[in-house]
């Protein structure tokens, strides 16, 4: 029996368990602090990213990953500018059989653990996503 019935609740959990992972992330020695976006920009934020991908493949979460944020220009971050892409591409997660085996039951649940750290983070500074499945490519910022 699926105990989380609705999407609602199924992307509630999944924002927790990003929430949860990322402040475990913390405690182990990840210093990827909150930035504020709107007003700072998205290079501190990238780094903060770098770092939490970066203690993912240290764990052997993760074999390898590729961050690209060469979209972004400090002259179009805005409230009024396009939104801005970001790439994230990791390989053999160690939840990818998982991963693989929620899909084909077509439900909005995965146990995604590194990209939903990324969103959890991305949130925390005031980046958001065009989708509450965080698997759109653009992001833009949360109005203060």
């Amino acid at each position: 029996k699926n105990l989380l019935q609705k999407d609602s609740e199924r992307i509630a959990f999944q924002q927790a368990m990003g929430q949860q992972v990322l402040l475990t992330l913390r405690e182990i020695g990840v210093k990827a602090g909150k930035i504020d976006a709107p007003s700072q920009g998205l290079e501190k934020v990238l780094e903060g990213c770098d770092q939490i991908l970066q203690k993912f493949k240290e764990s052997g979460f993760i074999e390898k990953y590729t961050l690209d944020g060469s979209d972004y220009d400090s002259r179009y971050w805005g409230p009024d500018s396009p939104p801005t892409s970001v790439t994230v591409t990791f390989d053999s997660p160690a939840t990818l059989g998982g991963c693989l085996i929620m899909t084909q039951e077509a439900g909005s649940f995965r146990p995604d653990y590194v990209g939903q750290a990324l969103v959890a983070y991305f949130e925390e500074c005031k980046v958001l996503f065009p989708s509450p499945y965080a698997e759109a490519s653009g992001l833009g910022f949360s109005q203060p």
